[in-house]
């Protein structure tokens, strides 16, 4: 499998440098391009919440859609599965909380997380050589979560990862609210 998106907007400025470090390793690079996958995949299951040029996107249109939208479409809906990223100045901590919906866009949201992390690599490990990632999950949604653990431990080796509940519950139902993208 090669990587499908390329025009990505500047939402994810640092995703082309997450890349770089990927394909450094197959096994590495097979997982990113498996998030990516989902990333697509979840965009295209909640496309009819975007409205591009005045309509509501269709599964139909979504494949005649540029890169560039689809990364916009990833960007905003890893904004939906991502409440917060925290790195702390004062501990070797970063903490990334997600919100109930994020079993429905996970592959977006962490394509989010590792494009934030891909932007502190090289200062805040300088600051603190040796960090934690606490994710902090709703409950019943740690599922998949595996991957964005394994990325991070391989392509940002000074970080550690644990996972937290907090008291959100998960949620699969799909009630995401339109958004207007593009032009």
């Amino acid at each position: 499998m090669e990587r499908t998106l390329y025009s990505l907007s500047e939402h994810f400025d640092e995703i082309d440098l997450v890349y770089e470090k990927a394909e450094k390793n197959k096994t590495t690079f097979d997982i990113y391009l498996d998030i990516e996958k989902s990333a697509l995949a979840e965009a295209e299951n909640n496309c009819d919440m975007f409205i591009c040029d005045g309509a509501t996107v269709t599964e139909e249109k979504f494949s005649s859609l540029s890169d560039e939208i689809k990364s916009l479409m990833i960007y905003e809906l890893s904004k939906r599965g991502l409440y917060g990223f925290s790195p702390s100045m004062e501990a070797p901590e970063i903490r990334v909380t997600l919100t109930e919906y994020s079993p429905i866009v996970l592959g977006c949201t962490m394509f989010s997380i590792l494009n934030s992390i891909e932007k502190l690599d090289g200062t805040y490990n300088e600051i603190f050589p040796k960090a934690s990632l606490v994710i902090e999950a709703p409950f019943g949604g740690k599922k998949g979560l595996v991957k964005l653990e394994m990325m991070v431990m391989l392509l940002y080796p000074w970080l550690s990862v644990r996972e937290e509940s907090i008291n959100l519950i998960a949620t699969t139902a799909k009630k995401l609210s339109q958004t207007s993208i593009g032009k």
